[in-house]
């Protein structure tokens, strides 16, 4: 390493350990989540040599803005986990060890063990400075070790000489006092860890012909084609048989639907299994692709035509689903499980869309396009208002015909408080037959929440700064 190098990692830890105690540890941070993420770009992009790589803070910047643009907590531990493994992803390509095949998942996960074996890089740059460095270093530690006595004392003389000096000196005691406690001590160690393992990842990039990566053989498999030909023939026969049935009941709906059964209720079920069945059909088309991938002939022409055509059923499975879940929400309402169930299936389409390019062209780098497009729905539900979304639906619900589960929306986080307090304008609005008196309990609920979030509030603090105090503004 030069001598430049060592500073810029050194510099590098004590910056990433500060800031990151600073700004990503207070409780209930928010606007300096993202400020870190930013930071840490700024200061790599200063560093590294290569630059490409580090369009990987795009998606860390846009997950990192959840903890500015919702008050829940839903997505913590999983935002914390995604950065950290693009942390390390964005590493393996900054030393080139980035693999374009599908191992590059495992490589991924692997490397997130190296930057441990560099903990100490940063003490050890430390201690090997010049002797002229040392003795400087030994200088300035013995001049502050003569010191702290003679100011302690000082400090005394002039407190006792001064009331105001002294009332200073009691509240910056007390200060320390609050700032030395068993949760800042943790915070200090947990800081110090982060810091040393970002340092770590830096070194890679710095030494790259140092790390060693466990090279995983994969074990090779094949289907017989003739077995797989046949089975995928029956299943789709099956299908086919199932598809009819959707068109004819279900999108149409000129099918005529057995004694007793309702079409809202034969519309309203089954959406859960669909999803599973669409699923596990794009799973079965990659695994059959790679698995019979060096067969030819007139088989593998035939295999190619039912793979397309299980890509079309599985299209009409998605689209049955979608509405199956949409019918859903419009009779009992949004919650956070059906929005992440439609949102899934919006995502699901563009992974079908990738499989059928797949399924023409078996080169085409279809596990990289299928962690995109995850790492695309994952950065839609952290940016998307979810709680609001659905508070809002159900307070219309309610307004419209008291059919919104009011309940259920004073579960959610705090993002919902602008939402709820429609209902007391709501409220307002009827002059002899207001609504409160109507459902006393559905009242009292949301005067509750809405009190509990805004007198539950942390003293303030910059790093807290939360789009949720912008839309709180104006509610008493």
């Amino acid at each position: 390493m030069t001598h430049e190098q060592k500073i810029n990692l050194t510099l590098y830890w004590i910056a990433s350990t500060v800031s990151f105690i600073y700004l990503v540890l207070p409780q209930k941070a928010a606007i300096s989540v993202p400020i870190f993420i930013i930071l840490q770009f700024v200061m790599l992009f200063f560093i590294v040599p290569k630059r490409k790589p580090l369009l990987l803070f795009i998606p860390m910047f846009l997950i990192s803005l959840n903890s500015f643009i919702s008050t829940g907590t839903l997505w913590q531990t999983f935002n914390f986990i995604t950065i950290f493994l693009l942390y390390n992803a964005m590493t393996l390509m900054l030393i080139g060890k980035f693999p374009r095949s599908t191992e590059f998942i495992s490589r991924t996960i692997s490397n997130t063990l190296n930057p441990l074996y560099f903990f100490s890089k940063p003490f050890e740059l430390l201690s090997s400075s010049s002797a002229k460095h040392t003795r400087i270093l030994y200088k300035v530690a013995t001049s502050i070790l003569i010191s702290i006595p003679i100011l302690i004392l000082l400090l005394m003389m002039l407190s006792s000489a001064d009331a105001v000096f002294a009332n200073m000196i009691e509240n910056f005691w007390r200060f320390l006092a609050d700032l030395i406690t068993l949760p800042s001590f943790f915070k200090l160690i947990f800081g110090v860890a982060v810091g040393l393992y970002l340092s770590g990842l830096l070194y890679m990039t710095m030494e790259p012909d140092k790390i060693k990566f466990i090279d995983y053989k994969p074990i090779k498999y094949s289907w017989d084609l003739l077995i797989t030909n046949i089975t995928s023939t029956l299943v789709l026969i099956i299908y086919t048989f199932f598809v009819l049935i959707q068109i004819t009941y279900l999108f149409t709906g000129i099918g005529t639907l057995p004694a007793g059964l309702t079409y809202a209720e034969y519309a309203r079920r089954g959406f859960f299994q669909l999803l599973i069945l669409s699923i596990i059909n794009i799973v079965m088309i990659f695994a059959i692709i790679n698995l019979t991938r060096n067969a030819t002939g007139k088989w593998a022409k035939y295999k190619t035509v039912i793979l397309a055509y299980s890509c079309f059923v599985t299209a009409v499975l998605l689209a049955s689903s979608f509405y199956r879940m949409w019918l859903y929400i419009d009779f009992y309402g949004m919650t956070r499980l059906r929005f992440l169930v439609i949102s899934f299936l919006c995502f699901e389409i563009l992974g079908l869309i990738a499989t059928v390019r797949y399924v023409m062209r078996p080169t085409f780098n279809i596990v990289g396009v299928y962690v995109c497009i995850m790492l695309a729905f994952y950065t839609f539900v952290n940016l998307a208002p979810m709680d609001a979304i659905i508070a809002k639906n159900q307070v219309d619900r309610y307004i419209a015909d008291e059919s919104g589960d009011i309940y259920y929306v004073t579960t959610l986080s705090n993002d919902v408080v602008p939402q709820l307090s429609r209902l007391l304008e709501y409220e307002n609005s009827f002059e002899d037959n207001p609504w409160s008196a109507r459902d006393e309990d559905t009242a009292w609920l949301v005067r509750d929440f809405i009190t509990r979030a805004n007198n539950n509030k942390l003293p303030p603090l910059w790093q807290r700064w939360h789009l949720y105090d912008i839309l709180s503004s104006n509610i008493d």
